[in-house]
């Protein structure tokens, strides 16, 4: 079995509203996916992979979430991995919640090294305070972070005082 990434979109649904969002006004247009449809997603996914990513929109804010994630490592799933903007993470019991189910990476997104930068570009107060605290969580929880960041021109300049957050 090739070792390619099933991503699979739970929503458009979002608690940011990041200028530079290429999903943007789909949130608006289409309806989320039902359990079923997904767990179909995920049965036909895994005939092609055993690794897949949980994105949207922004799967966190799911509130079945973690029955779509225990579902996929009941499929064999071996990486899960859930690619969000990383602020519903400031909860660690909500991390305790889904490595629990079976996540073991994740992929928040940083979009500059301050809250002013950041939360600038994702019109969310706040958001750079939780998400740091969600990566905080998830490391202290001794999970696989993986950093992701879109490049932007108020943030392009602030690259490597962004990256080095993560030393």
């Amino acid at each position: 079995m090739a070792n390619r990434r099933i991503d699979l979109k739970i929503g458009f649904e979002c608690n940011n509203m990041c200028k530079f969002c290429v999903q943007g006004s789909k949130r608006y247009e289409y309806a989320p996916k039902t359990r079923d449809e997904l767990f179909r997603d995920m049965e036909e996914g895994r005939k092609e992979s055993d690794e897949i990513v949980f994105t949207g929109g922004e799967p966190t804010i799911r509130k079945d979430l973690p029955q779509l994630v225990e579902r996929a490592k009941s499929l064999g799933y071996k990486l899960i991995q859930i690619q969000t903007n990383g602020r519903m993470f400031s909860s660690k019991a909500f991390c305790e919640t889904l490595i629990a189910a079976g996540a073991n990476e994740f992929s928040p997104a940083i979009h500059g090294p301050s809250p002013e930068i950041h939360d600038s570009l994702t019109c969310a107060k706040g958001a750079f305070a939780q998400t740091v605290k969600g990566i905080i969580n998830l490391k202290e929880l001794g999970q696989r972070v993986i950093m992701n960041s879109v490049i932007t021109k108020p943030n392009h300049t602030f690259l490597p005082a962004t990256a080095l957050l993560f030393v």
